[in-house]
């Protein structure tokens, strides 16, 4: 494999000469820049190929019937639904047509032109590839695992930037976005019994198990402390809680030795889950995390702590909303008003527009 195959892999797609070759020039050796001309060759190569870390599009080209977009969000691929797409735009673009590309489901733009640091560093920001793009490999991921470095730090940074970015993701598509959060249990006796070297050791071989039973589109960190964060997208309580399970045994049922003495290793974990509104913004919910965490601790280790309280309870949609309603049920939507006057303001915002004589009209009975 070539040191370029291993570089983050950028899909563009412009109908301008120039602009494929400015951004492969300022990509230069940090990003791998595969052009496409159209949605239908980028819909070729999203298909075929299962490396590209992030989808960056021409404004006008997004925009035509949104089709590509639409496309991706609803594909049955996670691997596709979920990657960042960033919209490049153009002086002369309309402001109007950056909101429908955003309503189709792009995840951050970038106005032209642009400088070198500012487009790897939003790449950066958006790409699963987030840490090989700043050097480091796996091997080194792994060495530095047991160690409060500034790698730590960087890896939870990462994190959070990656569940911002489904965050927006999943409150424009209404999907559910689940993350967990796992911690090595009894790791100061390991280290009292054993040493520093072995607990490093283990520490190490935990995290090459989670890594190996996590899909290709989710999200895997190290947050220090024999701790460690997994991101799933489009991925409900209930199949996020059967992974971290499966996670669970394969880690409990590994064979970890120490010359003639056999360690048990087991992992606590807390786990969250929700289709999201804003209520919920990353900082919430790693604090969710380490409150279940620390519960499942608690508990004696090797537990899996899921709890909901009554504001975690699953979304009503507009449709079930305008139901209960209709059924003199408006109890069940006393807590969620607020999202649910979110989704129907696309809707108010485009009947203003289309006609403000009879939207007016509409305001004045609602203050009568």
């Amino acid at each position: 494999m070539s040191a370029a195959d291993e570089l983050p892999a950028i899909l563009l797609i412009s109908g301008s000469d120039f602009l494929n070759k400015s951004i492969k020039r300022l990509s230069q050796d940090k990003f791998t820049v595969l052009p496409v001309a159209d949605a239908d060759q980028a819909w070729k190569v999203l298909t075929q190929k299962n490396s590209i870390s992030i989808v960056l599009i021409e404004l006008l080209i997004a925009v035509d019937k949104n089709a590509l977009l639409h496309r991706m969000r609803s594909a049955s691929q996670g691997s596709v639904a979920t990657l960042p797409i960033l919209v490049l735009v153009s002086e002369g673009d309309e402001d109007r047509l950056l909101d429908i590309a955003f309503a189709a489901g792009a995840t951050d733009y970038i106005d032209l032109p642009f400088s070198s640091d500012e487009l790897c560093r939003r790449i950066r920001m958006h790409t699963g590839k987030y840490l090989q793009a700043f050097g480091h490999t796996s091997h080194q991921l792994e060495d530095n695992l047991s160690s409060a470095s500034p790698d730590g730090l960087l890896q939870q940074g990462y994190f959070i930037s990656r569940l911002d970015q489904e965050l927006l993701f999943s409150t424009q598509h209404k999907q559910y976005i689940a993350s967990a959060m796992l911690k090595i249990d009894n790791m100061e006796e390991i280290v009292k019994t054993f040493g520093k070297n072995i607990s490093k050791a283990i520490n190490n071989a935990v995290a090459r198990i989670i890594g190996q039973q996590i899909r290709g589109e989710d999200a895997f960190c190290y947050f220090g402390n024999n701790t460690f964060a997994i991101l799933y997208p489009v991925t409900n309580g209930l199949s996020a809680q059967v992974a971290i399970k499966r996670i669970m045994t394969k880690i409990s049922a590994g064979s970890f030795q120490f010359d003639t003495k056999k360690i048990s290793i087991t992992v606590s974990a807390g786990l969250f889950a929700t289709q999201p509104n804003d209520g919920f913004d990353s900082e919430k919910i790693v604090k969710k995390l380490e409150d279940r965490l620390k519960q499942a601790e608690e508990l004696g280790g090797n537990k899996v702590v899921n709890s909901k309280t009554a504001s975690e309870q699953e979304i009503v949609s507009l449709e079930r909303g305008l139901k209960y309603i209709r059924t003199k049920q408006e109890d069940k939507i006393s807590g969620q008003l607020p999202h649910l006057l979110d989704s129907v303001y696309p809707l108010l915002a485009f009947a203003r527009k289309q006609n403000k004589d009879a939207f007016d009209a509409i305001l004045n009975k609602l203050q009568s």
